[in-house]
């Protein structure tokens, strides 16, 4: 039996009225909505999800004001200017408004901001921290929202580590990304990818002298390791 359609339309979602169904009508099989700003901004798209978990209730209006007005309440003590409280903006917008290009990447995908940090950026810094020299703020996991629980401080590095199309490769019970298994051996990842795209196992590829080749390698190692791709 078919599951019964549950048309959001006319219904009001903080200042975001739903106009109609989109045309383009789903998103990632995800259904989409036209909807109407209380502000006066032209139509746009949001996923029901966003709507029915309160996610997304403006045009981004409502977070443009917030920051507005808490920038000029923190003026006088400086704390706008401070690179803790640039990251936390930053964060609101995307998972806010959906006119901010990166929206489609989190608050489009389903990704929100704690209802404690949304409306309070001292309460983000509070329990974030100050941030660290060179850090960036990342999510433990990449699927998870930004809170307390899933967030930390990590270097360019670390968080390069954690993309959702990462492939990690493991090796005697090791697991890393391609790219660190190279630097752990001090050969190129690409390189080492290049090995790899023509059938060399990871542990062949790690140890085989330059100019190496394949054939002379399995000839004095019949058996190759297993290398599973996480």
């Amino acid at each position: 039996m078919a599951r019964k359609f549950n048309d959001l339309s006319s219904q009001v979602f903080g200042r975001l009225t739903v106009v109609r169904v989109s045309p383009n009508r789903y998103q990632n099989r995800r259904m989409l909505y036209v909807c109407l700003c209380s502000c006066g901004s032209p139509e746009f798209e949001v996923l029901a999800q966003s709507l029915r978990d309160g996610n997304t209730r403006s045009c981004g209006c409502l977070a443009l004001e917030a920051t507005v007005r808490m920038g000029k309440n923190r003026e006088k003590h400086g704390l706008c200017q401070t690179p803790e409280y640039k990251t936390w903006g930053r964060v609101v917008v995307r998972c806010t408004n959906p006119k901010s290009k990166d929206y489609p990447y989190y608050g489009g995908r389903g990704i929100k901001i704690c209802d404690e940090w949304r409306d309070d950026p001292e309460k983000f810094i509070e329990d974030m921290g100050q941030r660290p020299e060179g850090g960036t703020l990342d999510r433990i996991d990449v699927d998870g929202d930004y809170s307390s629980d899933n967030c930390r401080w990590a270097t360019r590095l670390e968080q390069s580590h954690n993309k959702r199309n990462n492939v990690w490769f493991t090796l005697r019970g090791e697991s890393k990304v391609l790219a660190e298994w190279a630097r752990s051996v001090g050969i190129s990842s690409g390189a080492l990818m290049q090995r790899m795209n023509t059938g060399w196992t990871l542990e062949e590829a790690l140890t085989a002298k330059p100019g190496a080749r394949l054939k002379q390698i399995r000839a004095t190692n019949q058996t190759a390791p297993e290398v599973v791709p996480e």
